[in-house]
Order: structure tokens, then sequence, then C-alpha cells
């Protein structure tokens, strides 16, 4: 019997999770600006930038990748905090400075990201028609498990990006008594909750994925490509588990992009608020 195993004719969108530390400091630095023409104005300036990736990321979600040019975007944002900061005083330049340290350290995890990403989805991805080749299901796996590696080493940075924020305040002898209050504006205002949850939403991927893909593996010589690129299974639970994996597939990708869309809607919000 053949079956028609359907494939969702989708882009794994995954977000920048480092471009949003360009809000982190909003939640506490910035409060102080309002005070401080010349800090304002330095603000500003960086705000300027961000505001622009920010609106190219949101122009982007449910439409096409993200994550082609992270580790560039993420520089960008680096320097436009140093400049920020060289053109701050007091506190504010102090938690500047520590924040641009922070978007440094992490674009060794982000490039990692970004290059297996790439690897895995430059190759075809889940694309069937990329799969007939022999021991290409068997490559596409590696390059799956790399990017799995990939995300988890992120996760593992942003569960404890609240300690190495403060490590790097105390680099720049910020405040003790202000230090507590400007940590818990960095995790409200950088969202990381939210971040968290988005590479979660990674994990899920990674294991649909790699499910997808092994049932190819053992089905080899029992599917087939249709004209439209579909797979034919002579399976029929084969079929049907395909299909399970296409449809998990497609709903945590829609899952995701929703709260990316909320991550950047957010920062707009809380630029907006801190600004004024």
């Amino acid at each position: 019997m053949k079956n028609e195993g359907g494939f969702p004719r989708i882009a794994i969108i995954l977000i920048i999770a480092g471009l949003v530390f360009a809000g982190l400091v909003i939640g506490g630095a910035v409060m102080a600006v309002k005070k401080v023409r010349q800090n304002r104005e330095a603000m500003q300036e960086f705000t300027t930038v961000s505001e622009g990736i920010n609106k190219e990321m949101q122009a982007k979600i449910g439409k096409e990748d993200t994550v082609e040019g992270a580790t560039e975007k993420a520089r960008q944002i680096e320097e436009a905090m140093g400049k920020a900061a060289s053109k701050s005083t007091g506190d504010d330049a102090k938690s500047m400075r520590a924040a641009q340290r922070l978007m440094g350290s992490m674009q060794t995890q982000l490039a990692a990201y970004e290059k297996s990403y790439s690897s895995f989805s430059s190759t075809g991805g889940l694309e069937p028609k990329t799969l007939a080749a022999d021991g290409a299901i068997e490559e596409r796996l590696v390059l799956l498990k790399s990017f799995e590696t990939a995300n988890n080493d992120f996760t593992e940075f942003l569960k404890g990006v609240d300690g190495k924020f403060r490590a790097e305040l105390a680099r720049e002898n910020f405040p003790a008594s202000k230090t507590d209050e400007m940590v818990r504006g960095f995790r409200q205002g950088g969202h990381v909750d939210m971040l968290l949850a988005i590479r979660g939403t990674d994990q899920e991927l990674c294991a649909a994925m790699g499910g997808y893909l092994q049932l190819l593996k053992t089905e080899r010589g029992k599917w087939k490509l249709n004209e439209a690129g579909s797979v034919i299974f002579q399976n029929t639970g084969a079929a049907d588990e395909f299909n399970r994996y296409a449809t998990q597939i497609q709903e945590v990708a829609e899952r995701q992009a929703e709260l990316q869309k909320k991550v950047l809607e957010a920062r707009q919000q809380g630029r907006g608020a801190a600004v004024r």
C-alpha cells in the first residue's frame, strides 16, 4: 500500500537571541538617563541602531530566515554600545560597558549557533528531495546534532546571564547598592525568560526533526518522491508517523514565531517608554 506523507513548506525561523541584549540596559540604567542630557543623547544614538535591527527582524519573522548574519548584527550592537558608553558618564557609562562586554562574550555561542544552523539548512534541511542520495540522511543527522549542541550551549549561556552581568558590573565598580535593581531590570528588559522559552522550542524542533530524519533512514528503500516532491511510503504506519513529525514541526515553528514577535514587540514598547 502506498501512502503519501506531506511535508510542511516552512522556514524554521530561529530568533537571534543575542540581539535582544540591545534592550537589556533599558530596565535599569536608562532610568537615570532622563536626568542627564549627555547620557540621554548617547542612549538615543544607540537606540537608533537597535531599533533599525529590531524593525528588520520584525519584517522577517514568518517570511524568511532570521539566523543569517546574526553574528554581524550582534557585532553592530556591541559597537553601538561601546560608542554610547564612551559618550556617557557615571553609572550609566559603567552599566553600558558591562553590557557591551557581555554582548562580546556571547558572540562565541552566537557564531557557533549561526554556523551550525546554516550548515544544516544550506544542505537542504528537511527537504525530502535532498535526502534521497546515499549518505545524505546520515550527514543531515550529524549536522542537526551540531546545531542541537550549539543551541544547548546558547541556552546555558542565557541561564547564567544574570550572574555574568553581575560580574561585569563588579568589574566596573558599579555601586553595590544599585546592583540588584540593575540586574532585575536587566533580566526584565532583556526578556530573558522568553528567550529561554524560544531556545526551548529549538530543542523541540531538534527532537522532531531528528525523528523525521531517522524515520526516513529506517524506511530507506520503502519510500520515494512523487512529481510534487512529496514522500510516498509503502508502509501505512510509516506514513502516519511521518505526517505526525511534519505536523509537530509545523506547530512548534508557529509557536516559536509567536514568541519571537512577542519579544520584539515588548522590546519596542519598553524602549519607547524608557526614552520619553
